[in-house]
């Protein structure tokens, strides 16, 4: 319950901030842009990425106020992302949040103008909004999670997967028949050997492992920031070696899970160069491997949502993952199997939350267990 308190108020403080920043940064923005991009920016939402912003800022030990730039930013971005995704050359959805989609409630054309202000504006709200050194940090923290192998790899991804989902070759030619259809949603023996193989074989750490990639990013320029995202890939931006289960999970670590774990380590670096000028790697690493398990369980819900949810508390359309032949969890696991691998994954995040939490030992930040909260919801979340 206090949790819950706590990210009311969260949303209610962000809803006024976007509100200021918008108005602070649209001066000589064309109307119907700017319509536009409230009308999007401001339709009621969880704010679930903002407060991931604001909870790394916590876990740093920063204050609250240093880290609603960055949020508002991410929210921005975020907010793009949906705009696009929802215009018919996408995944053509009519309503968002409750709501007509931009592109409906506007046009196209609005609609895809609108997403690359909000885009370009998030960047501008950075770099405004710190100084130099942090601005730079959180710059590429938004780009390397929002960018081409982040999030919009991720939709790249999801989208030569509609109805062919599964291995491909250099050629880019499915190589693996269709997955298992929600219509049969209880998995084979066989799908569920294949998941509790891999389960065995890597005990879930491809979902939490980072890569081999780095990029070093912070005030000393010393600091290494491991790609949350699997680059095992072909020329095409397809896997040549990856199982259905190891495909599906890169896009959505990539889709979903990219911004998500940008949006943490934002937070959480901002204040800790404020404070100290440096940023505490051996968190930042707990950080990393639970925003994948978030991410993760994030998505493995939407799909069940999707298939299970209604129209009214999902806020958009449901049961157009199977009309449009995407790649999802129950679509290849089937109801029961996703819902095993959803609980396998919530707990891999509680483990990763309890090393934290001895790590962070004798330190106030998050000593509500807001992140562990957080992961609960999202794991029973109806909408």
């Amino acid at each position: 319950m206090e949790f819950k308190r706590y990210w009311q108020s969260q949303q209610k403080m962000m809803e006024k901030n976007l509100e200021e920043k918008l108005n602070q940064f649209s001066d000589g923005t064309p109307k119907e842009l700017r319509d536009a991009m409230q009308y999007s920016l401001l339709a009621s939402g969880k704010r679930f990425r903002p407060l991931l912003v604001l909870l790394g800022n916590r876990v740093g030990a920063g204050e609250e106020s240093d880290a609603i730039p960055a949020a508002c930013a991410v929210e921005m971005v975020h907010t793009y992302s949906l705009i696009h995704d929802d215009l018919p050359a996408m995944d053509d959805d009519d309503f968002r949040r409750g709501k007509p989609t931009c592109h409906k409630k506007f046009s196209e054309a609005t609609a895809i103008l609108a997403g690359d202000a909000l885009l370009t504006l998030a960047f501008q709200i950075l770099a405004q909004s710190y100084p130099a050194s942090i601005a730079a940090v959180c710059v590429l923290e938004l780009a390397v999670g929002a960018g081409p192998n982040g999030m919009v790899g991720g939709q790249m991804m999801d989208l030569q997967a509609e109805n062919h989902p599964g291995l491909y070759n250099n050629s880019n030619t499915p190589v693996l028949p269709p997955a298992t259809s929600i219509a049969s949603s209880n998995a084979t023996s066989s799908t569920a050997a294949s998941v509790k193989s891999v389960v065995a074989s890597e005990g879930i750490s491809k979902i939490v492992s980072s890569s081999n990639s780095e990029v070093t990013a912070n005030i000393t320029g010393k600091s290494s920031r491991p790609f949350a995202f699997d680059n095992s890939t072909n020329a095409h931006g397809s896997p040549s070696t990856l199982s259905d289960l190891e495909y599906l999970q890169s896009i959505h670590r990539k889709k979903t899970g990219a911004l998500i774990q940008s949006s943490l380590r934002m937070g959480f670096q901002i204040a800790q160069l404020k404070r100290y000028g440096r940023v505490n790697e051996e968190i930042l690493h707990y950080l990393d491997r639970y925003a994948k398990s978030l991410g993760l369980c994030f998505q493995i819900t939407d799909d069940l949502l999707d298939v299970e949810g209604n129209h009214e508390a999902v806020g958009k359309r449901v049961n157009k993952d199977a009309e449009r032949g995407k790649f999802t969890y129950p679509g290849l696991l089937g109801l029961s199997e996703t819902r095993i691998k959803l609980n396998e994954v919530y707990e891999v995040g509680k483990e990763t939350l309890h090393h934290l939490h001895t790590k962070m030992d004798g330190m106030v930040a998050d000593r509500e267990d807001y992140l562990g909260s957080l992961l609960e919801f999202v794991m029973q979340r109806t909408h």
